[in-house]
């Protein structure tokens, strides 16, 4: 049996690079694929070519979002697909019922060391396999770094902000927001990103102001200038991103009083229709496999990516929102929300997203909130909370529960990032002085028993611009189990975050990782 380590590399369209791979003496072959391709909104997997030998292992190696899981979800039939797949040279459309009674699929669970390289990995775990060859096809020579010259930076952020205006018009507003964002190193590739958003809205009320209309239109400028490059073998190009977003506004604001309240109705729709103008160049970021040292288990893999924000589904918002407030005081003691999505694929066939649900009760000394989200497509409840606040003269105090629940559907888990999660969070604040406070915070893993997430900060806020300086311990847990602790194994990051914003034209953050550990 011969291990097989492919690596592929893909930049612009984050496609698999073609790869073919035979071997001697195999009359057979277990898979072959030609012409694969399968589309999520602006994720494209094309053309996907292989051959793989029946008695052959094969690792399937690439950059984060090239498509990997999408390829294998294909292969299992979970995914329709476009082009032609042979197993066990049979076609699989045909004989899928036939051919699956034969396929197995693991989902993602960290078997290997992820301390140590895949090959090394191949050579450990290829000793309980009778013949064990391990053949190598297009690494990059990337691992086994001796120093932090090639660790990835990012300076402080740069954001400003002109709030809305009048154009000519008395109700057609706009507003400017730029922002520009330094990712650098001494050794490897740098990338400088900048984008301009400028939002144009005009709308007016009808049937005697019950009703208003209106439209919306926001256009977005991205730049991506990569530098730095001449040592690293993976050449990106500067890339230039043009997006429009049009929406059409239709609402209602009511309000009824009564003897002792007043109630307020919030209804609007919305129908968003994303166009991408221009599209060159790399736009997808800096993707580094990097080794760093470990203590106690050598070297450990980090990954680190920078991804824009990108949407090109036309979809339609529904949304509803009401409250109650006293009559003498107008305090809102009570506020509901209630909203809907309906996502249109590339088909421009409809797909409902998830109906989210919030409420919240406002008392003499304090709050308490709750939401519910449900997903349509799986049937089931994927995100509930809840959150208490207490405040009693300068001292305020804040618990809260939070649970999600992954997704199972086709259609959503290729974009949907919640994950199982059970955790309750505990916060405090002591106000100073008039401007000044103090505050404590801790999250608690319950499904892995742990305190992922503590923190101590203080915050300086008056009428021009607001500080917050944060000194953070974030614990990450693996879905590793370790008898010997009778816990989950985590990698520790202590964090120093620092924001400024300016209230007039925007801010400045900075996020910088003090300390990096296995537990």
């Amino acid at each position: 049996m011969v291990y097989i380590c492919v690596y592929t590399h893909t930049q612009t369209e984050q496609n698999f690079a073609r790869m073919k791979i035979r071997g001697k003496g195999m009359e057979q072959t277990m898979i072959k694929t030609e012409n694969v391709s399968k589309r999520f909104g602006s994720f494209a997997l094309q053309d996907i070519h292989f051959e793989l030998p029946a008695g052959y292992i094969c690792g399937l190696i690439g950059e984060n979002g090239v498509g990997k899981t999408t390829l294998l979800n294909i292969l299992a039939g979970l995914y329709e697909y476009d082009g032609t797949i042979s197993i066990q040279e049979k076609e699989y459309r045909t004989n899928q019922m036939e051919l699956q009674q034969d396929i197995g699929f693991v989902f993602h669970e960290e078997w290997f060391d992820d301390w140590d390289s895949l090959i090394a990995n191949s050579r450990h775990y290829g000793k309980y396999y009778k013949k064990v060859g391990t053949k190598e096809i297009g690494t990059t020579g990337k691992y086994e770094q001796e120093s932090n010259k090639d660790t990835l930076q990012e300076l402080p952020q740069l954001q400003l902000h002109a709030y809305n205006k009048e154009l000519f018009l008395e109700n057609l507003i706009y507003s400017i927001d730029a922002k520009a964002q330094n990712f650098t190193r001494k050794e490897g590739l740098n990338a400088k990103i900048y984008d301009i958003t400028v939002p144009l809205s005009y709308s007016m009320n009808i049937l005697d102001d019950y009703m208003y209309v209106g439209v919306d239109n926001r256009t977005i400028l991205s730049r991506y200038e990569y530098s730095n490059n001449s040592n690293n073998n993976l050449k990106y190009e500067n890339g230039t991103l043009l997006q429009n977003i049009t929406s059409f506004k239709v609402g209602a604001d009511l309000i009824k009083p009564y003897e002792d309240y007043i109630h307020t109705v919030s209804l609007s729709a919305s129908y968003d229709i994303p166009e991408n103008i221009k599209e060159d160049g790399d736009l997808y970021g800096i993707n580094v496999d990097k080794y760093v040292p470990s203590k106690n288990r050598g070297s450990k893999s980090e990954f680190l990516s920078v991804f824009p924000t990108y949407q090109d589904s036309k979809t339609i918002n529904l949304k509803l929102n009401h409250s109650l407030y006293d009559k003498e005081n107008l305090k809102q003691f009570i506020n509901h929300k209630m909203s809907q999505s309906i996502m249109y694929d590339s088909m421009d066939e409809p797909k409902l997203q998830d109906f989210d649900n919030y409420v919240k009760i406002n008392h003499d000394f304090g709050s308490i909130s709750g939401r519910v989200t449900y997903n349509m497509e799986d049937d089931k409840i994927v995100e509930k909370s809840i959150d208490n606040s207490f405040t009693y003269e300068n001292f305020t105090f804040t618990a809260g529960y939070h649970n999600t629940v992954s997704t199972d559907n086709d259609n959503n888990k290729e974009f949907n990032t919640r994950t199982d999660l059970e955790s309750y969070r505990l916060s405090t604040s002591y106000k100073l002085a008039k401007d000044y406070s103090a505050k404590f915070y801790t999250n608690y893993d319950l499904e892995k028993k742990l305190r992922n997430r503590q923190g101590i900060g203080l915050n300086i806020d008056d009428s021009c611009w607001n500080l917050d300086l944060l000194l953070e311990k974030e614990i990450t847990p693996r879905s590793r189990y370790v008898q010997s602790t009778r816990s989950y194994d985590s990698y520790e990051q202590t964090i120093v975050y620092a924001v400024l914003m300016l209230k007039p034209i925007g801010g400045i953050r900075q996020k910088s990782i003090v300390q990096n550990s296995d537990k």
